[in-house]
């Protein structure tokens, strides 16, 4: 009777990719999605998060913060790329399965950056 969808992929969103070094220098990328109108605010509980499971908090950087009307679809792309560069860390944080190491970082900013443009909705 009723049909069931998925309003969200509508719905715009950001893409934003985290430059996280650990206390012992490894560094690691996160790259991740949200629906809300700041990608800051999903930052700061991530970092909550490794705080409460290990105590210390990674020196964080921003490093791409991108609005699309694809959200998911992009960070899903993404991912699939980057399959081969996955890291999950030890404890169970927040984004643990969204983590990856050894990445070109530029390579991968250039991407997200060039997927957006006014109108323009990026399809894989």
């Amino acid at each position: 009777m009723f049909a069931v969808r998925d309003n969200r992929k509508s719905v715009t969103g950001r893409v934003y990719m985290l430059r996280m070094t650990l206390d012992n220098k490894e560094v690691i990328h996160k790259i991740g999605m949200c629906y809300t109108p700041r990608s800051t605010d999903r930052m700061m509980e991530i970092l909550r998060s490794w705080f409460v499971h290990y105590r210390y908090v990674p020196e964080t950087l921003m490093r791409v913060d991108r609005e699309t009307d694809t959200p998911y679809e992009l960070e899903k792309y993404i991912h699939g790329q980057l399959n081969e560069f996955k890291w999950v860390p030890d404890l169970k944080v927040d984004g643990r399965e969204e983590m990856f190491t050894g990445l070109d970082e530029d390579e991968v900013i250039d991407f997200v950056k060039s997927t957006y443009k006014k109108g323009i909705v990026w399809v894989p």
